[in-house]
Formats: structure tokens, sequence, C-alpha cells
């Protein structure tokens, strides 16, 4: 099928829960739908400018770059990815923080997070990070709920395929499910679970069959886990403390460099604390400070001496 240009502004919705990102370029995208493989090329204000096959739009994006249209990008990319039914837009006010505060390019990442599993979003993020081009020299990740488990899953994938990219540097997850959700477990006795969710819900509320697939991170990554400061939480399906959907305890993955719990709701994370504390991570690999740093290790402490 040849290929649709739009000299007109067709505005769309950004591609929620249809669309998955494929190429980004600041706010400019390459997407792929969901059901029938077409893909669109759309500009930062999420205006259709091409649509066609992958080639297609990769060709009008070419053409973007001869006529120097393309906004320029810095060295250092941070990639954000949001949770499970959520969209982009989730990670809008994180977005503005590290561009306002930050010389980092922003990659707001979308993709269709109920309709495949996490092994096809784990894909996707590897095709946008195998897009970005030669200038860029240092890539960091981060990520909402289940976008910590989708880069998990991505490196995963990198590690055992050996095409790990070197540039990758520091992640940091914000409320994720990092040993399953109980709350998906309990709501996948629902019969309307698995449609409203998906098979990746299906999979963090089954998590024997995704845990193995999952890589502890190979890098310097950090933890953002929200509670409520008191012993019982807010969630009374959840044990302990939580953000209301995930328990602290949940969030807790070994070898993290950092790991800090600050008072949010689990869909309410762009407070200017979490923004300050995520950016901190990204330029100095811990939250606060070094001394205050509060590592996971690998390995439980010894206390027989």
């Amino acid at each position: 099928m040849p290929l649709l240009t739009f000299p007109w502004t067709a505005k769309t919705l950004g591609g929620i829960q249809l669309w998955t990102d494929e190429w980004l370029h600041r706010g400019w995208r390459i997407q792929r739908h969901a059901w029938t493989g077409r893909y669109r090329l759309l500009d930062e204000a999420n205006c259709r400018r091409a649509a066609g096959t992958e080639a297609e739009c990769q060709a009008a994006v070419a053409k973007l770059q001869e006529q120097g249209c393309l906004p320029e990008i810095s060295s250092r990319i941070v990639i954000l990815l949001h949770g499970i039914a959520r969209s982009r837009r989730c990670m809008s006010r994180l977005a503005s923080y590290l561009r306002d505060h930050s010389d980092y390019t922003i990659f707001n990442m979308g993709y269709a997070s109920t309709r495949f599993p996490l092994k096809h979003h784990a894909a996707a993020l590897a095709r946008v990070v195998n897009n970005i081009g030669p200038e860029v020299e240092e890539i960091h990740f981060v990520t909402h709920s289940m976008g910590g488990l989708v880069v998990r899953h991505f490196l995963a994938d990198t590690a055992a395929n050996q095409t790990s990219d070197p540039r990758i540097r520091r992640l940091v997850m914000i409320g994720p499910p990092n040993h399953g959700s109980r709350m998906a477990h309990l709501l996948d006795y629902c019969p309307a679970f698995g449609w409203i969710w998906g098979s990746s819900g299906r999979q963090m509320a089954r998590w024997q069959e995704i845990q193995s697939d999952l890589a502890t991170p190979p890098l310097e990554f950090g933890i953002v886990a929200g509670g409520a400061g008191k012993p019982r939480g807010r969630n009374p399906l959840l044990p302990g403390d939580d953000d209301l959907t995930v328990s602290i305890e949940e969030t807790r993955l070994a070898g993290a460099h950092d790991f800090i719990v600050l008072p949010f709701i689990h869909s309410l994370f762009s407070s200017p604390q979490i923004c300050h504390a995520v950016l901190h991570f990204l330029d100095h690999g811990h939250f606060v400070s070094e001394s205050a740093r509060q590592p996971i290790p690998t390995q439980p402490a010894d206390d027989s001496d």
C-alpha cells in the first residue's frame, strides 16, 4: 500500500492502548497498530504526518531530517515507560520536570500495555533502543509500575541474545511489582480481569509464568516505593505498607543500588519530591546522597556474629 502523507493537521489521540512506539525522536514517533500491524508517524502534537509500512514511515522521517524539520537531541537520553492500562500521558509531568531541570533528551514511550504479553512490549522497547543513533552516548530508563518489568524483560532478552547496548547506564523504577502483584492475583479470579487487563495483567497475577524471563538489571538501578508510613498501609488487602496497589515488599529487588520510600499513591507519582529523587539518581546513582544510600544486597546480611 502506498505511503499516505497528510499536508493538513490530522490530529490523533496519540495511540492510547492500540498503538506501540517503535521509533522515538523527542516527541516524534513511529507507531505500530496492535491489530492491523500498520505504521504511522506522529509529531510532537500527536498529529499524523505519514502512514503505511515501517519502511515508508522511516522514509518520511529521512525526508524531514533532510529538510531540518526534526529537533536536535542531546547525547544523553532518558526513556520513560508507563505501567499497565495507562498511557504516556501519565508520565508527562515527570517528563517536563526532567526536561526543565537537566540536559537529558526525553523519549516518552507509549505501548499497547493491555494487548500483548510482556515479551511483546520488551521487543518493542528493543526496537526503540536499536533505532537510537550513534550520536547518543548514554541511555537511561525511568519506569512506572509494570514498565519496570518491561525493562527487566528487555534486559534479559538482550543478555540472552548478546545484544546488550553498552550505552545503557541507569534505571529508576517507581512502584514496580518486582515480585508479582497480589492485587492482580486477587482480581484474576474475576472473569472480566483478563478482558480488561490483558495477557500482561494475567502474567503479573500468575507470577510463576514470567518470573524466569526477567533479569535483575545488570546496571545501577534504584527503586522508589510508595507508602503511607504506617504498618498496615492504605490497602487492607495488602500486607504491610503500600501505595494502595503495590506493597513496599513487592517493589524490593535484590541488587538495587538505592531504595527509597516516599508518600504517594500508586497512580499519583509525579510530585516534586519524586521527580527530584528520580533526577538525582540519574545524575548521581543515589536518591539523596551517597551516605544515605540504602542498597538492597544480593545476599542477606550475615548476623551470625
